[in-house]
Formats: structure tokens, sequence, C-alpha cells
């Protein structure tokens, strides 16, 4: 009996053991130990974590995961950007260890205007308040109330546009999205914030994130690759961001991924599968993002469907089997071994990617039984799908071939009411938007060319706005597109019982009507160049 006892023992000694250990530690921008920072271990492509500490005085934290599975480790600290590292290991009983520095927050260099949220306002970005600008540069905001303590962040003053903590603090909280909230004790009541521009927290250095893992060469090749990866992907948003600034539309951009494609595929051919997978991942993401033919067979080599590394593009595993097999053939392939991928988020991407393209074909009763299987069967992916969600719904207002909701609005200066009865006998296009929302920014090139186009006494657009305030509206207008035609402004967004008869989940939400009052047509046939061919379509015809 006794023996049998210790055997059992060695079993469970041997159990507690087995697994993957993760020792960090984190400096700051100045390779130092941050004031306050956490880690946050999540499996790959999942947002919410499996476990969250909090870095010790020296900034250092330990993590016990199971080995085998592929996880994000994400890094954050007051005063920092957030990081994403990719930790791959298929050894047992393995531990990690690896050394952090981060990237301070991205300040801008002089502060004409901030901006204050906090726990009095719930941290509304729509109700954000100017800070007072005192004569000796810095910024106040007074709060009263009863509370002994309050929690609030800056807007305005991180060129990323992030909400960041202040230079005030008494303590500080993660805000659960990669940046932190500010606690400052009250007196009496009350307490006067002050943001100090001195004492914004600065790298005095080139302020680069580095990472770097001990005696491990597939890790340390891995992040060379995320970061190679990021780094170019990161210049390519700057540099449409640019382009759009000075040209007011993307026409004629182009962004050069060669070098990092031959890169990538390089490190496809890698004797070490973790590092020849994890390119092919990247390799295939770079692909569709812009949108270029590829050695899509090379990648479908390496990863099986089952492989959990589609965490990184969900969307992209139909693509490249697509391109690999055709679309019959990839679709039978991926039915039939779809129980085993590892990821509900990549379920999910599938399913919505098949969804997608039976409501390009008009097959709605296939599109029913997957909206049903998606709210039945993944439901922690409901937010992040939201938008996909509203497209697929089969029992949804806003439809193609439904009569446009009821809707009565007043517009812009003006005491005058545009409403559905007033405008029939018209085909016009419902527009939401908003000035903060950059997909709606860069479709104003495609609608001021439709508007011009096709702008007659048989076709008007009416122009929903999101924004906090009308003069956000007028400002743009006055320096950036004229928009000259109806606009009306819809108080609180989202929230708006309006928008929910327009089932708003996401702008750009563009909807086309025609005399009668009929939906005729939604979504991507009314963005980029396709608005122009779906107004020719029916307006063509009927003018």
């Amino acid at each position: 009996m006794r023996k049998v006892m210790i055997l059992l023992f060695a079993a469970l000694l041997q159990f507690s053991w087995a697994g993957l250990t993760i020792n960090g530690t984190i400096k700051n921008a100045q390779g130092k130990t941050p004031k306050f920072a956490d880690a946050h271990l999540m499996l790959l492509g999942e947002n919410v974590p499996l476990k969250s500490v909090h870095a010790d005085k020296q900034g250092n934290f330990i993590f016990d995961a199971e080995d085998g599975k592929i996880y994000t480790l994400n890094i954050t600290a007051a005063d920092h950007q957030g990081l994403n590292i990719p930790i791959l290991s298929d050894n047992k009983n393995q531990t990690i260890e690896i050394e952090i520095q981060l990237q301070a927050n991205n300040y801008k260099e002089d502060f004409s205007e901030v901006k204050i949220i906090g726990d009095w306002n719930k941290f509304n970005f729509r109700n954000a308040e100017k800070m007072e600008r005192r004569d000796d540069g810095t910024f106040k905001y007074t709060v009263t109330g009863d509370a002994e303590k309050v929690a609030y962040q800056l807007l305005d003053i991180d060129s990323n546009g992030h909400s960041v903590n202040g230079t005030m603090n008494d303590d500080f909280e993660y805000d659960g999205g990669g940046d932190y909230r500010s606690i400052v004790k009250t007196a009496e009541g009350k307490v006067d914030i002050i943001f100090d521009p001195q004492k914004v927290f600065r790298s005095g250095g080139s302020n680069q994130a580095n990472v770097a893992f001990k005696n491990n060469d597939p890790q340390n090749k891995i992040w060379q690759l995320e970061k190679k990866s990021s780094s170019d992907v990161n210049k390519f948003r700057a540099e449409r961001s640019a382009y759009y600034a000075k040209h007011k539309n993307l026409d004629g951009f182009s962004f050069d991924f060669s070098n990092l494609l031959a890169f990538l595929e390089k490190e496809m051919d890698s004797k070490e599968k973790l590092i020849s997978r994890y390119a092919a991942a990247k390799y295939v993401g770079i692909l569709d993002a812009a949108q270029e033919d590829g050695n899509f067979k090379k990648v479908a080599n390496l990863l099986s469907i089952a492989d959990p590394l589609w965490a990184l593009n969900p969307f992209s595993l139909v693509s490249t089997f697509t391109q690999v097999y055709g679309a019959e053939k990839a679709n039978e392939k991926i039915a039939k071994e779809f129980d085993t991928i590892p990821s509900k988020n990549v379920q999910a991407k599938v399913l919505v990617i098949q969804g997608m393209d039976a409501k390009s074909k008009n097959n709605m009763d296939l599109v029913g039984e997957i909206y049903n299987t998606l709210i039945k069967d993944y439901p922690e992916q409901k937010n992040e799908l939201r938008w996909y969600l509203g497209e697929l719904d089969p029992n949804k207002a806003i439809t193609k071939g439904k009569q446009v909701p009821e809707f009565n609005v007043q517009l812009i200066h003006s005491d005058e009411m545009v409403s559905r009865e007033s405008m029939l006998g018209t085909f016009y296009l419902l527009d939401f938007w908003a000035v903060w929302c950059g997909p709606c920014r860069a479709e104003m090139p495609n609608i001021h060319d439709a508007y011009k186009e096709f702008k007659s006494d048989k076709f008007e657009i009416l122009s929903l706005s999101f924004d906090p305030k009308i003069s956000a509206v007028d400002k743009y207008r006055k320096e950036t597109w004229p928009m000259p035609w109806l606009h009306t402004f819809v108080e609180k967004g989202f929230k708006n019982e309006l928008s929910k008869r327009f089932e708003v989940n996401g702008i750009p939400k563009p909807i086309l009507v025609n005399d009668k009052g009929i939906i005729i047509a939604t979504g991507s046939e009314l963005r980029g160049s396709e608005l122009k061919k779906t107004l020719n379509k029916f307006l063509n015809t009927t003018m």
C-alpha cells in the first residue's frame, strides 16, 4: 500500500510541474522599474485574459500555463504603450525567461487643448470636458462630490488618440483596454486635478520597445518576425493616413510590402517548425491586407486548418484555402475539418465569411442558418462580430426589399423637417457617419463624386451625424469636405431610438432608398467604387 501511495504521489508531483512557466521582468522606456505595470496572458486571438498579474516592485511577474498552446503576453504600464508578445511552446516542462522594455506613450510636444473624462461621467468620450488652461502652462479641472477618491483619464495629449493617465496620481488602475486611469484623493468632497506638461513621462531616447528571451533562439526569432511585421504595417498605416490628409482620397496610394513578404517567405523555409509556421501566418495576413498574390500553396502546406496560428488572421484561413483549392473544394475541406479548429473566434469568423458569401449570392436560407449558429454557439464573439451579425440577421429591418423605417428629422441650422413621407418620389442615400470615424472620412471622395454626377430633383443624400456636437460637423464641412447635401444630427448616437430602429451597430452605414420608400441597396454596394456603380444601376434606368 505504501508503495502505491509513493507512486501516486510521484505521479501527482510530475503532473503539477508539467507545463509552461513564464518568468518576466518589465522595464520602462528609461530602463527603470515602471510606476505601475501588469502582465496579461491570453490565448492567441482572444481578448479576455486567462490570467492577469500585477508586477512587483522590481517589475517582475510569473505565469504558470499549459504547454503546447499559443499565447499572447500583453504587457501594460502607466505612461506607456501596451505591448503584445507571441509565446509559442511545443516543449513540456519549459520555462521561458523574458526581459521587456516598454515604449513610452506617444505624447504630443505641445498641448493647446486637454480634455478629461472620469468616473463622474462613466469615462464617456462623447462627454469629455476641456480642462482650464492656466498662465503657468498647466491645466486644471475641479471635481466635487462625496467620493473619497476619483479616477480620471486625459484626452488629446497622446498622438495615437488614446485615453491615458495624467501627471497627477495617488494611485493607478488598469482600464481593461491597454491604458491606465489616474486615481486622486479628494479633500472635503473636492479635488483640483492638475495636468502639468512638464511632468509628462518621456523616454529621453529612441523610445522603442525591446524584448529579449534568455537562451531561447526560436522565441527571439519569432519576436523579430513580429517586430518587423508590425513595424512595416505601422509605416503602411502612417503613409496611408498622410496620403489621405494631403489628397483627401486614397486614389493612387500604394505601399511596397515586397521586402517584408520576401523576408517572411524566406523564414517559411526554417527548419524550426514554430518559426516557419509563424512566418506563414504573418505572410498571409500581409498578402490579404495588401490584396496581393503570393505563395498561398506554401502557406497551406505549413498551416493546417486546425493550426491555432490562424487566430492571427482568422479571415485569411478561408481566402488561403480558396486560392489553393478553389471555392467549392475549399468549402468542403473546411466544413469537414471545421470541428478541429481549436479557436472559437476563428470558427466564428469562418462562419461569418461563409454567411456574407451566401448573402452576396442571395442564399438567404443559408444566411439564416449561419446567423442562428453564431447566435447560439458563439455568444462570446457577439460584441466583436456585432456588425456582421447585423448584416446577417434574416429578420432585420434594414434589408433590401423592405420599406425603410419611419423617420422624421430636423435639418441642421434649419427648421425644415425631413421624413420618410417627405422623401417619397425621390431616390436618396441615408448616410450614418461621424467626423471621428476614419472609415466615414475615407468615403468622402466617393460620396462627393457620386453626388456631383447624380444630383437632381430625383436624387438626394441625407447624412446623419453621430458626432458629440454639431460644431464638429460645421468645422469639418468648412475646413475639409463641403458635403453639399442634407444634414441632421443624431443626439446620443448609437443610443438614439432612431439608430436602434435603423439597426446602426457601426458606421459608416449607407442605405439607398428608392422613390417608393423601399430599401434597394446597403453596405458594401454603397462604399468605395461600388457606390457609383450601384447608383448608375438604379438611377440611369429611372431618371
